[in-house]
């Protein structure tokens, strides 16, 4: 969330930009940098979500309803699929 908190701050639209109509383009580019730091920082939560489950032992498994065929099928898949 820090990334998009800077991200947000530095994007700053100018009274020059207002006055010129460069605004929309400003925006529409906000937006799809806003977008892809999201994206990122979601595919890095998943992949750190999956290296703490394949870390996990039977018990623990056990205890949250999981099965280690699970872990294995959810740890193979790439950080970008849910």
């Amino acid at each position: 969330m820090g990334a998009i908190m800077m991200i947000r701050d530095s994007i700053r639209i100018t009274p020059f930009m207002a006055a010129t109509g460069e605004v929309r383009l400003r925006a529409a580019s906000r937006k799809a940098l806003l977008w892809v730091v999201d994206t990122l920082e979601t595919w890095a939560a998943r992949a750190e979500q999956r290296r703490q489950l394949a870390t996990l032992d039977a018990r623990m498994l056990r205890d949250i309803g999981r099965s280690e065929s699970d872990v294995v099928r959810e740890t193979a898949k790439p950080f970008w699929k849910k």
